[in-house]
């Protein structure tokens, strides 16, 4: 079991991979250090405040003194703000995770406290530097406190795993009951929410199209909140069956007007038109002779091929065709 300077030091890593953290970054703080330091009490007093304010928090914490809250929070953030971290800054950043957890602050507040910090920070980069200055300064600021959060975040996790290692809960057992519970989650959520919702990154910029997508849609969420419910597996069909139907409709008008203003790239539709009405053709027959259900793996099929044929295959039409005059 890895202690809390392992665990933070693999964060610290993992996360600057994504984030484009440096050593360089400290160096970049250590050069203002006289100024964004003289910031401390103000940052630690919004902080605090915040995280008071909260009533459900502000129960929890009934027994912290919120001073002593304040000035460890100061403290913090002039080491950070120094850029001198030393060697304890990353574990004694997992220790704050680990006492908001005890504390049973949610994320959620974290979260919303760093950045409302990091907002008040910029704001005062900008007041007390030149721009190019200021958003240095900001952004090696703000690539620091995105690896902190994750440290402070993920301590919460680090704490479920060695309480349940303490308790003599297997790690292993831990984590596959956990995958479990959240593919369940996975399940129930994509029962409740529409499999696909239109907005205007999937519009084409042609009237007809855009309708036909629309109906598309709202035949494939049908189908998808039909088989949901299982109420009624003859609705389910005749669904399956509608958007078949409809998906030859839409890909003949399509390929009409694509040979009526001579579309370029006509061939290349055509096939990918073609091998989509098979796959879908194939799975209606499949499901209507019993050979077939209804599944996750099918409704994330047809959840890409419709956003793949809209913003891949479609989107490239649309220029030719305003330009030929359709809308």
């Amino acid at each position: 079991m890895q202690n809390i300077v392992e665990f933070s030091e693999g964060l610290v890593v993992q996360t600057a991979l994504i984030n484009g953290y440096s050593e360089s970054d400290w160096g970049v703080l250590c050069d203002v250090q006289s100024i964004t330091m003289s910031w401390s009490k103000e940052f630690s007093k919004m902080f605090t405040e915040a995280l008071y304010a909260d009533p459900n928090t502000s129960k929890i914490l009934a027994k912290v003194n919120s001073t002593d809250h304040q000035q460890s929070f100061a403290v913090w953030y002039e080491t950070l703000a120094s850029g001198k971290p030393g060697a304890t800054f990353w574990p004694e950043t997992c220790l704050v995770g680990l006492f908001h957890a005890a504390a049973g602050v949610d994320n959620r507040h974290v979260i919303g406290l760093f950045s409302k910090l990091e907002v008040s920070f910029h704001r005062k980069c900008l007041e007390s530097f030149e721009l190019d200055k200021a958003n240095e300064v900001f952004w090696a600021f703000k690539r620091i406190m995105d690896i902190a959060l994750a440290i402070m975040v993920d301590s919460y996790h680090f704490a479920n795993i060695v309480g349940m290692k303490d308790v003599g809960v297997n790690e292993a057992l831990f984590a596959r009951i956990r995958g479990l519970s959240i593919r369940k989650m996975i399940d129930e959520a994509r029962s409740v929410l529409p499999l696909i919702e239109w907005n205007d990154s999937l519009s084409v910029g042609l009237d007809s199209i855009d309708e036909q997508h629309k109906k598309l849609v709202d035949i494939l969420n049908s189908l998808h909140g039909s088989s949901a419910s299982a109420k009624d597996p003859e609705a389910v069909k005749k669904i399956l069956n509608d958007l078949v139907e409809y998906t030859v409709y839409h890909f003949n008008y399509e390929e009409g007007l694509m040979k009526e203003h001579q579309y370029p790239d006509l061939e290349n539709h055509l096939v990918a038109h073609k091998a989509l009405v098979e796959q879908v053709g194939k799975f209606n027959e499949d499901f209507q002779a019993g050979r077939a259900k209804l599944s996750s793996e099918l409704f994330k099929f047809l959840r890409s091929w419709l956003n793949g044929h809209i913003r891949g295959t479609d989107k490239r039409y649309s220029a030719h065709m305003k330009a030929c005059g359709v809308n």
